[in-house]
């Protein structure tokens, strides 16, 4: 074989051998080949975790600060029955919370009463409380709750949202016999507002929190006011000198 014939071989060998080549890389890129995503369970692209951080809309949970809880406790509304609220903050601005809470009400003994669970979405910067109405004791009295976080928490980034919902009057009257409470409300958006849950806190004159309830608002036209309305069958054994109140959209359609 003369020299050309074999350098000419050679050279189509080598040329099957990068068709064969380019093929073989087309078929693995778009028959087996998976682009990394936030959602595969392996750490690659741009993560800081598996499926998280990065490009990610998922937070990576070292990347975020614990909520805090600020208080529990519970209310008596009468024997036997009573409201647990607490409050409960998240401390990130530009990360929402998505997680578990647990309350465990305990007698003067230090015995379990009773166990709550509920999930509770809080958004960035954002002070949230949490209430379960009308918990019973079969007559047992609540000495004391502790309110926890279980689970993993969930974290997605976000912004902060802009209130448009607020606050314009408290009027609390009667407190030596039977409390009413009135909260007026303004929507000063550019869009009605729908299912909304009002808690109030009262606080006594020394700071501390001496009651607490919940009611809800279904529907406040785009600026416009709505008033809503709380009652006790008691009189408060404190004077109450402060009052907040927290509104929150419960994503009901």
């Amino acid at each position: 074989m003369s020299q050309w014939a074999q350098t000419r071989r050679t050279l189509i060998l080598f040329g099957f051998f990068i068709i064969f080549g380019l093929i073989a890389f087309a078929l693995y890129t778009f028959v087996f080949f998976q682009a990394p995503t936030c959602s595969d369970g392996i750490l690659n692209g741009s993560e800081e975790g598996v499926d998280c951080g990065g490009t990610c809309e998922l937070v990576c949970s070292f990347q975020a600060t614990e909520p805090n809880i600020l208080w529990s406790r519970a209310f008596k509304i009468s024997d036997g029955v009573y409201n647990i609220a607490g409050l409960i903050e998240n401390p990130n601005f530009d990360v929402t919370l998505d997680g578990r809470y647990r309350f465990q009400a305990y007698n003067q003994d230090n015995i379990l009463i009773d166990e709550i669970f509920g999930e509770v979405t809080v958004l960035p910067a954002q002070t949230k409380p949490l209430f379960e109405a009308t918990v019973t004791t079969g007559f047992q009295e609540i000495s004391r709750v502790f309110l926890s976080m279980v689970g993993e928490n969930t974290w997605t980034k976000a912004e902060q949202p802009q209130d448009t919902v607020f606050v314009t009057s408290r009027t609390l009257e009667d407190q030596d016999t039977e409390p009413k409470l009135q909260v007026a409300l303004v929507n000063r958006g550019i869009v009605p507002k729908r299912n909304l849950s009002i808690t109030a806190i009262l606080y006594d004159v020394n700071g501390n929190v001496s009651q607490s309830s919940q009611t809800y608002l279904e529907y406040i036209e785009r600026d416009s006011t709505e008033s809503v309305f709380y009652t006790w069958p008691e009189p408060f054994t404190q004077e109450i000198t402060k009052i907040e109140v927290f509104i929150n959209e419960l994503g009901l359609i």
